[in-house]
């Protein structure tokens, strides 16, 4: 059973899932097709298979996840799917693959655009 994070597991794994699915969930926010769903539940739901430490098929059985999502966690490609190794290349800094990616999952320039002002400090008003 899913009671409980691996004892191994560190707390910073628990910080980047929720980072990644704030950012998820801002993008998919921001697409006016509506056609992401629930991005955060995405990014959160990315990594339990390392805090569980535990196969993501293993982890899947057990979480009622709509079907696209579920999808994208098996790593099948769908848009969902897109949309997460987007925001994992944007993390890990890989610029022009985040940028492909989310011309691949229909992620609008402009969506692209307003991320990239509020990673760099710029465009924010006080």
């Amino acid at each position: 059973a899913m009671t409980s994070f691996a004892p191994h597991a560190p707390d910073e794994l628990v910080a980047i899932a929720t980072v990644r699915g704030r950012t998820c969930e801002i993008v998919a926010n921001e697409d006016p097709s509506g056609l992401f769903g629930d991005g955060f539940l995405l990014g959160m739901s990315s990594l339990l298979d390392a805090i569980l430490e535990i196969p993501m098929k293993d982890v899947l059985t057990h979480l009622p996840l709509p079907s696209d999502v579920d999808a994208a966690l098996r790593g099948e490609d769908n848009r969902n799917r897109r949309l997460l190794d987007c925001v994992i290349a944007h993390e890990h800094g890989h610029w022009d693959v985040a940028r492909m990616l989310a011309e691949q999952a229909g992620v609008e320039r402009n969506t692209q655009s307003q991320g990239e002002r509020g990673r760099n400090g710029r465009g924010q008003h006080a």
